[in-house]
């Protein structure tokens, strides 16, 4: 084994720099993840399915879990590629949201709904970022987790 060792690529891994960008107050250890590709996104979460974000490209994105059981909530952090910021992002956001969730409306340039247990799911975006909090039972720590996370992400353009 130690002869092989030498010959395998990558001996070490490296934390993506958009992990950094995720707000900490609140966030459950070790539930950062990085998101490329759109299996992984498909993977991380029903809202991050579909062409329009552009994850067949370069885009990426950055979730972790916030809160304790049983009010655990996730934030997810997008960095869009070309493909996504050129399309009509919101409308197809809005339509996912609509699929899954109930009382969804826009409200300041941002898109949000409650599932049937009342938890709100929040989505906004800023330039080549959006953010979406998903499942998070109190109203106003998702909407001040979703502008944090759009000025953390804005900051380190």
């Amino acid at each position: 084994m130690a002869a092989l060792e030498p010959r395998v690529p990558g001996g070490e891994t490296v934390r993506p720099a958009g992990m950094d960008g995720l707000p900490r107050e609140g966030m459950i250890p070790s539930s950062w993840r990085f998101i490329k590709g759109p299996l992984a996104a498909q993977n991380e979460s029903p809202f991050l399915e579909g062409e329009f974000w552009g994850f067949s490209g370069t885009t990426e994105a950055y979730s972790a879990k916030y809160g304790a059981v049983p009010a655990v909530s996730k934030l997810i952090v997008v960095k869009l590629g070309p493909a996504a910021a050129a399309g009509s992002l919101e409308e197809a956001v809005a339509a996912a949201f609509g699929e899954y969730l109930k009382d969804v409306r826009r409200e300041d340039a941002s898109i949000e709904g409650r599932n049937d247990a009342g938890r709100w799911f929040l989505y906004k975006r800023s330039g080549p970022w959006a953010a979406l909090v998903l499942g998070e039972p109190d109203e106003a720590a998702a909407r001040a987790r979703l502008d944090v996370a759009l000025a953390t992400a804005a900051a380190r353009r």
